[in-house]
């Protein structure tokens, strides 16, 4: 297998959550992480009140609501900009290795921003070769869906670093909202744009949405099946425009 990272992110709406509530959806992200086998059982905060070293979330859950604090949005001449946002990251381990796995948060933005919108991703360790049982479908699908679970996410989609060098950034509202991926999950407002695409796994999940599934394996990109099925995912969610994204 050759040094690839994959990717997992979720969207939410303008939503004006505080850092005490940033920091409670942060313990809950990571307790469902954790639920879901031995490699995820541990986690770590960067924490940006001690020069980020990361420390056992565990031990910071007492602080975990002023780390967050801590990482708001600044302006240009670094005075707090509440506005724009909270930002705090978690990790399965405080160094690279095949099986780690990184949660960058920005949240807490109250108005819908292009650049400053509501988020997590999830990534694999840079430069490292992740262990197939990290990317595996299973796994991997049911970390994405924790997130979509625990932030009440509009969207969230899943894609290696292989498939993202592929997309084909179209003339359609500057660039697109969705790009082909392995999965793409759309909650019950965003699917009522869209019809779901014919020849594509299409689960329905308990809050009305629909999770849409290119590969049950781990993606790859020289896949002709594969990439066919991620651009058939990617066509039927080309009618959500960046305003009615931002919407939800």
């Amino acid at each position: 297998m050759t040094t690839k990272n994959f990717t997992a992110r979720c969207s939410w709406g303008a939503r004006a959550d505080d850092p005490a509530k940033l920091a409670e959806y942060l313990r809950r992200n990571a307790e469902a992480f954790s639920a879901l086998g031995p490699m995820l059982r541990s986690w770590w905060v960067a924490d940006s009140l001690y020069e980020y070293d990361f420390v056992p979330l565990v031990h910071a859950r007492h602080s975990l609501a002023a780390i967050v604090e801590h990482g708001v949005q600044c302006d240009d001449e670094n005075e707090p900009e509440p506005l724009g946002g909270y930002r705090c990251t978690l990790a399965n381990s405080p160094k690279a290795s095949p099986t780690s796995v990184g949660l960058a948060m920005h949240g807490g933005v109250p108005k819908g921003e292009r650049f400053f919108g509501n988020g997590c991703v999830l990534t694999t360790a840079y430069g490292v070769v992740p262990d197939p049982a990290l990317i595996a479908y299973p796994l991997f699908k049911s970390m994405m869906m924790a997130m979509v679970k625990t932030w009440g996410a509009s969207c969230a989609t899943a894609f290696s670093n292989e498939l993202s060098a592929r997309w084909q950034r179209a003339k359609r509202d500057n660039e697109p909202v969705f790009d082909p991926s392995w999965m793409t999950y759309l909650s019950a407002p965003m699917l009522a744009l869209v019809d779901p695409p014919e020849g594509v796994l299409c689960e329905p999940t308990p809050d009305g949405g629909l999770l849409m599934i290119a590969a049950e394996e781990t993606f790859d990109a020289n896949n002709p099946e594969h990439m066919a099925a991620a651009w058939a995912i990617c066509d039927a969610v080309a009618p959500i425009t960046m305003s009615e994204f931002f919407q939800w």
